[in-house]
């Protein structure tokens, strides 16, 4: 099938015993080890330094949303907050994009991570509001905190050449303009 239709749908489930990363380049062995531990997000973190010492440092507090149809976004948030302490980070406030709307507000005093796709160059079911937001806060004028500090990791399939990115691209200027006008 060449072109997807826009109300295709399909349901689909894991094999048992198969991890998130399978099939994906670089993404490890092809079963699930005995079981996976619960990522555990320390609040410090022990470094040697230039001279053997051990230092203490405090993780950084790091807020991540997300959205998506398909579970790529979620896995991205689950392989973030394994990864997340050995760089030094603390996923402190972990949600979905339309969740996040209920405080009409995005965090202003800790950094913001934004995983989200492109469904046809439309937001995933799970973003909708949170798009409808942020784009109704452009179009009041309204204003972010200033040096609110995000990022915006844009997932999907190149592909779609049309339409590629164009949700994540309009999130990242929407939010970049409010919190810099």
């Amino acid at each position: 099938m060449g072109v997807k239709p826009v109300d295709f749908k399909i349901r689909a489930r894991r094999r048992p015993n198969r991890s998130l990363m399978l099939g994906i380049p670089g993404g490890g062995a092809s079963r699930l080890q005995d079981k996976e531990e619960p990522a555990a997000a320390p609040t410090r973190t022990s470094k040697q330094d230039n001279k053997g010492s051990v230092v203490s440092s405090i993780n950084k507090a790091v807020s991540v949303f997300f959205g998506g149809n398909m579970g790529t976004s979620e896995s991205l948030v689950q392989a973030l907050t394994r990864s997340a302490p050995t760089f030094g980070l603390d996923l402190i406030n972990i949600q979905d994009l339309d969740t996040a709307t209920k405080n009409k507000t995005l965090p202003a005093f800790n950094p913001l991570v934004i995983i989200i796709p492109s469904s046809e160059g439309r937001p995933p079911n799970n973003a909708k509001k949170f798009v409808a937001w942020i784009e109704q806060m452009a179009s009041n004028g309204e204003k972010l905190p200033a040096g609110t500090k995000f990022a915006v990791f844009g997932v999907g399939n190149s592909d779609w050449t049309q339409t590629f990115h164009k949700v994540p691209r309009m999130v990242n200027d929407t939010i970049w303009r409010r919190a810099h006008s």
